[in-house]
């Protein structure tokens, strides 16, 4: 190979290097003002015409799109854990977010702030099972499978001290009824280890109806703004959550709450697309895309919990 050749192929082969440096510099810079979230931020008020008949992702495409990646950590009976974030001899501090799916799709929103604040986050979660000492899942086999899950995430906790935050997402049902959960939830936090320092509730997102993603493609194709078009009511979307209710009633500064709610309602409506961005995936789960756009102001609330290490 002659030297001209050998020089050209190793200028190429920097210039891709580069063109991947600045890339996701270049991506950022390239987010419309006032996309997802930020339209929603109640203490900068945002809005942007330009996305006014946006939706990104379709409803369609949302429903292939995986949650946030997660790299498999181990395997424990039913106690899968993967990790997000900082890796482990980078990480300043070691948080899990544990849950059902409603953890499981807040992965988007945190994964962003545990790499910038050098986070170790360690997802543990199971479909249909909130971290709760009360379990209402069926069939039988289900449920069993739920408690036996349950016990195993707070062992794992008792094995891994190095976990000194816990943050909790769960999805809020109507069974077995509000009392019942929010003693569940107490029960199980009152287990955590005191290895962990704190506890962040992330109060449930509100819901959607099932008609609703016919209504964000129909808008779409009438050319009219789909998130005022198929807008729902708040009161009938935004069920009180008992995870939250338990923290109110344990009175203990271990324990803390995170309420987004302004960032998908107003004082009267709940919005299926927000800045030009889908918020749901399904009738409960958001989009990566939109968890995405929440993460700062996602992390403007835990700052504002003063929670020493994070």
């Amino acid at each position: 190979m002659t030297t001209d050749l050998r020089v050209a192929r190793l200028l190429i082969a920097l210039a891709a290097a580069l063109a991947l440096t600045v890339a996701p510099g270049a991506a950022a810079k390239d987010t419309p003002r006032c996309y997802g979230a930020a339209s929603r931020d109640p203490l900068k008020p945002c809005e942007n015409p330009s996305l006014r008949l946006k939706v990104t992702p379709t409803p369609g495409q949302a429903l292939l799109k995986p949650n946030a990646i997660c790299n498999v950590l181990h395997v424990e009976d039913l106690v899968r854990a993967c990790w997000f974030g900082a890796r482990k001899a980078e990480a300043k501090t070691t948080v899990a977010l544990m849950g059902d799916s409603h953890a499981a799709h807040w992965r988007a929103g945190l994964a962003p702030i545990a790499a910038r604040r050098k986070w170790r986050g360690i997802s543990v979660m199971h479909t249909s099972c909130p971290l709760s000492r009360v379990v209402s899942v069926t069939p039988k086999a289900k449920a069993e499978e739920c408690r036996k899950w349950n016990d195993e995430a707070l062992q794992w906790l008792d094995n891994h001290p190095e976990v000194t935050t816990v943050i909790v997402a769960e999805g809020t049902t109507a069974r077995p009824g509000f009392e019942t959960q929010v003693q569940g939830f107490r029960d199980a936090w009152k287990r955590i280890p005191h290895t962990v320092r704190n506890i962040i509730v992330i109060r449930d997102n509100p819901h959607m109806q099932p008609e609703v993603p016919v209504c964000v493609q129909q808008a779409m194709r009438d050319k009219q703004p789909a998130g005022e078009a198929c807008k729902r009511e708040r009161s009938r979307n935004l069920p009180p959550d008992p995870a939250v209710e338990a923290v109110r009633r344990m009175h203990s500064t271990r324990i803390h709450v995170v309420d987004l709610t302004p960032f998908f309602c107003d004082a009267s409506w709940c919005y299926p697309v927000i800045g030009g961005v889908l918020v749901y995936k399904d009738t409960t789960h958001i989009t990566s895309a939109y968890a995405k756009t929440v993460a700062p102001y996602l992390e403007r609330a835990i700052l504002r919990l003063k929670i020493e290490g994070l």
